[in-house]
């Protein structure tokens, strides 16, 4: 649910010229011109049959202006259409609906602007309006407090018509509802609606389906609600503070939820609340003002206690060489845990020795190895590089009774939204999720969220980054500059840390392929908090001046400060990334001042060996 104004001046006289569109003056009538002129040629983009749009009809006193909504005569059109000033795409395309079937029963040209002029001055109460979406009148919120997530409605309030809903395809919706009452109960030319009145209704969409017993937010602004993939729904709410956090917690307690987890990174706040099978995970970002909500039935939570178990080995972490296959790069690592079992991270390319690598490292490192016990299996992101040993290993080993692999953890947000300029589409998600399917039906399947926290055997991994903190942002859309014929998703990537539990604590910052977008964020999140002992370098130190290779920043490097850095890439592709030139902001300067200019002790390149540190580990 992107937020627009386009500019396209040329195209806009023309199209005002040629509809007669009537403007209302504005603080900027040009914005003004734009909505109108999107609204004109975007209005006969709705799906939404009329006829099969369910309502409830509902007849409500309110302390305002007591009159009917004469809406227009055979004469003249009264009420000027507004929507919000930032508008969504959706917003857009139903202020165009609404426009055109306006136009089209009441024989007049409604007046179009945006609520630009409210934004911290006065509005008139007594302006007739026909509202659409999240204009910022008192009046819309009023209607949408009284609503569900998962419901739209319209209504008179006042001199105000409000057509609205908190999501995008229940705004369709309303607007269906709005203009099917429109066509019916226009007599004689003329459209009156009486005082009070008010239609609502539920929506049926999948998307709402995990939101329909979730207590709304009152406060802030509502930014998006999208789907995530899994049954998992996310709201995003902009102009947040803790106070308002707060009070959504209290108002979650009242409503029969139970507190499952909380969680304090730097001065992020997360929680978990369950009711019955439904769970609200909602997380605080001061420095954004951004609170989201993330809800689903049934989902798998992790356990909020460190399992019982019995110490057999010290915790190590093993980085494989992706060059065993002939491949110049690649993420493969391995983690045994106290208990002798182990989490594996991605595991590399899809080549027999690098699959060959990970069994033969298991066999090694297992205290029985008739009985291997893969705790999790996590999949930072869905590239061959990283998933594709998974998918061999699978192949190749899944019948052993041997070996178990208990979980999955990954955070794939593949709906048709964030997947559209994905070079392959959805084929990396697919393809890890039929593997899952078809080798290990049993297994346990994850959606990690940014602040979770995985309790195992002498360890625990907290959440830092996932793909879900910058949806409503679309894979391919994130920079200016992408190339949308070829978006390469690493925006995707999830980033973890490890907390090695033992008598001296260590933590192991695992990067995956984490971009500038994403490593920018977590520093104004952070900060200071992502400190790290050891780190694997982002996006195999890619970190040259062009879209697809912007890693690791200097920012981000001073913040984790590691001692240890682990490199998954070749030995020859490593040895080029960090030949700066001494340009300031050229390429390779990032990774010239984390290995040179920061306090790290040893690098360690996957390229040519595995290699298995045991923790603590210090060079």
């Amino acid at each position: 649910m992107k937020k627009i104004i386009l500019v396209p001046i040329l195209l806009l006289l023309v199209v005002i010229l040629l509809n007669g569109c009537f403007l209302v003056d504005s603080p900027n009538n040009e914005s003004t011109k734009e909505i109108a002129t999107i609204a004109e040629s975007t209005g006969e983009t709705t799906n939404i049959n009329e006829s099969e749009v369910e309502i409830t009809t509902v007849a409500e006193s309110t302390s305002f202006i007591d009159k009917d909504a004469i809406v227009f005569s055979s004469t003249k059109f009264y009420y000027t259409i507004v929507c919000p000033e930032k508008s969504t795409q959706s917003e857009i395309a139903q202020l165009g609906i609404v426009y055109k079937k306006m136009t089209d029963i009441s024989n007049s040209t409604p007046a179009v602007k945006t609520d630009e002029e409210y934004h911290g001055n006065t509005y008139s109460a007594e302006a007739p309006e026909i509202l659409i979406g999240h204009v910022s009148y008192p009046e819309v919120q009023e209607m949408l407090l009284s609503l569900s997530y998962n419901e739209y409605g319209f209504g008179v309030i006042g001199n105000k018509l409000v057509i609205t809903a908190w999501g995008d395809i229940a705004l369709e919706n309303a607007v269906a509802a709005f203009n099917s009452y429109a066509q019916q109960n226009t007599v004689n030319g003329t459209l009156v609606i009486p005082f009070g009145y008010r239609e609502t209704g539920v929506s049926s969409a999948e998307i709402f389906t995990s939101l329909n017993n979730v207590p709304i937010f009152e406060s802030g602004k509502i930014e998006s609600i999208n789907g995530l993939a899994d049954g998992f729904t996310q709201l995003t709410i902009k102009e947040t503070n803790e106070t308002m956090f707060s009070e959504y917690r209290t108002i979650l307690s009242l409503d029969g939820y139970t507190l499952y987890t909380e969680n304090k990174m730097s001065d992020n706040q997360f929680v978990t609340y369950t009711k019955g099978t439904q769970t609200v995970y909602a997380y605080y970002i001061p420095y954004s003002g951004t609170t989201h909500i993330i809800a689903s039935i049934g989902a798998l939570l992790p356990a909020n206690e460190t399992p019982i178990y019995t110490k057999v080995r010290e915790s190590s972490i093993t980085l494989f060489d992706p060059e065993a296959g002939g491949k110049t790069s690649g993420l493969g690592m391995l983690m045994q845990l106290e208990d002798g079992s182990f989490i594996i991270i991605d595991g590399g390319n899809n080549t027999s020795a690098e699959v060959a690598q990970i069994y033969s490292k298991l066999i090694e490192l297992a205290p029985d190895s008739s009985n291997i016990i893969i705790r999790a299996w996590i999949i930072t992101h869905a590239h061959g590089d990283h998933y594709g040993a998974f998918i061999g290993f699978s192949t190749t080993y899944s019948s052993l009774k041997k070996i178990k692999i208990e979980s999955f953890i990954f955070n794939f947000c593949d709906t048709a939204e964030q997947t559209q300029y994905l070079s392959g589409g959805t084929g990396g998600f697919d393809t890890v999720r039929s593997t899952i399917s078809k080798y290990y039906p049993t297994a346990q399947i994850y959606k990690c969220l940014t602040g979770q926290v995985f309790h195992f055997a002498g360890t625990e991994m907290e959440i830092l980054n996932c793909m879900s903190d910058f949806v409503p942002q679309i894979i391919g859309l994130e920079r200016s500059d992408a190339d949308l014929t070829n978006a390469d998703g690493n925006i995707q990537s999830i980033v973890v840390r490890f907390r090695a539990t033992a008598t001296i604590s260590q933590t192991i910052m695992v990067t995956g392929d984490a971009t500038k977008i994403s490593i920018d964020e977590m520093c104004q999140r952070f900060g200071s908090y992502l400190k790290s002992d050891i780190m694997t370098v982002p996006h195999h130190g890619w970190d040259q001046n062009r879209y697809r290779a912007h890693g690791g920043t200097i920012e981000f490097y001073s913040y984790v400060n590691p001692s240890i850095v682990l490199w998954p890439d070749g030995k020859a592709a490593q040895a080029k990334k960090i030949l700066w030139d001494g340009t300031t902001g050229g390429d390779w300067e990032n990774n010239y001042y984390l290995i040179n200019s920061l306090n790290v002790k040893k690098c360690i390149v996957s390229g040519g060996n595995t290699v298995t540190l045991t923790l603590p580990y210090y060079g």
